[in-house]
């Protein structure tokens, strides 16, 4: 009886392991893998030295594998277990173990550069970070692309209300970007736009619609609150004041777009003169009246919900304390001046 029990769970060892070998036999066809970096991929780095045993556990414990053993099978019958390289990768948590084992073995790290848009960058600004980062030619250049160029690719509204031949100031919507050198500069173009696409829901142009606006103008006006105000909450307000003006017919007077009409890469810009105030220009809202022709920057998504969703207030004017970056509100032109002299003189 002994014998008979020992030949049984000899019997069920080597089905069990001619299973597992015929599963992993079963997906040694090398895989067709092209390597593209997912946008929100998982960084993974495999250290120098790193065993296979180290790497399928550090697999497992980021949720990129499901079980570190047939990892370690799949390795091991291809001959790969010595000859995974070190380096970081970008891999998505979607992709089968033998995609993984692949991209690791042949070494696919992320060659792509990392560009990263943060909220208030300008297109000028965007272009030099290219230019910087080898990913534009020396006669390449951003604004030389308009509205028109892209306006049949992108197949809903968020060109709402943009003039054909507006530069695409606004639209790069700010993000982590990874850019393969050598991508064409309209291909560069349309990631940015596809992702801004991607990230504003329709309902926020739906909203704009109801309010009375295209949503170019919520573009615009999320360009200023991203200019002007650091935080989220004073942006409803100033939001509120803002459309406000518009609607009694004001000046804005909004400093930063008087910014972008000296320098479209801020440059220089914390400290306007009288003089920068009578520059002739359709952006200095000190001397036009209604919005800038085209947003004075990329704004994120909190300021564009700022721009669609005011926040009514007795106020009607603001300024920034320079020290504190706090906004300071005032009901009255009296009240707007005494702030000034206290604040900024």
């Amino acid at each position: 009886m002994k014998i008979n029990k020992t030949i049984v769970k000899i019997g069920i060892f080597l089905i069990a392991i001619g299973v597992l070998i015929g599963i992993c036999v079963f997906s040694l066809t090398r895989p067709k893998v092209t390597y593209v970096a997912p946008i929100n991929g998982i960084r993974f780095e495999v250290k120098q030295g790193d065993s296979l045993s180290t790497i399928s556990h550090n697999l497992k414990s980021m949720a990129l594998i499901k079980s570190p053993l047939a990892f370690k099978w799949y390795v091991i019958l291809r001959g790969w277990p010595f000859s995974l390289k070190a380096g970081f990768y970008y891999l998505d948590p979607n992709w089968k173990a033998s995609q993984i084992a692949y991209i690791i073995h042949y070494g696919l790290t992320d060659k792509n550069r990392v560009l990263v848009i943060p909220e208030g960058m300008t297109l000028a600004e965007l272009n030099t970070e290219l230019k910087e980062l080898s990913l534009l030619g020396p006669n390449e250049n951003l604004m030389n692309f308009h509205v028109a160029d892209f306006n049949d690719k992108l197949a809903n509204k968020i060109f709402s209300g943009a003039d054909p031949g507006n530069t695409l100031e606004g639209y790069f919507f700010p993000d982590t970007y990874r850019i393969s050198p050598g991508t064409m500069i309209g291909n560069i173009i349309l990631t940015f736009l596809q992702n801004f696409k991607h990230k504003i829901p329709v309902s926020y142009i739906q909203s704009a619609s109801l309010n009375g606006h295209d949503f170019y103008s919520i573009l615009i006006m999320a360009s200023i609150l991203e200019k002007e105000v650091p935080d989220q909450q004073e942006r409803f307000i100033v939001s509120g004041i803002l459309w406000k003006r518009l609607k009694a017919d004001m000046l804005l007077q909004v400093d930063a777009a008087v910014c972008y009409a000296k320098n479209k890469a801020y440059d220089g810009c914390h400290n306007l003169s009288s003089k920068d105030l009578k520059i002739d220009s359709p952006y200095n809202t000190y001397l036009y009246k209604g919005l800038p022709p085209t947003p004075i920057a990329n704004p994120g998504s909190e300021s564009i919900q700022a721009a669609l969703y005011p926040k009514d207030s007795p106020y009607w004017y603001y300024i920034s304390d320079p020290k504190t970056k706090d906004t300071i509100f005032a009901k009255t032109l009296e009240e707007h001046e005494a702030n000034i002299k206290k604040y900024l003189r």
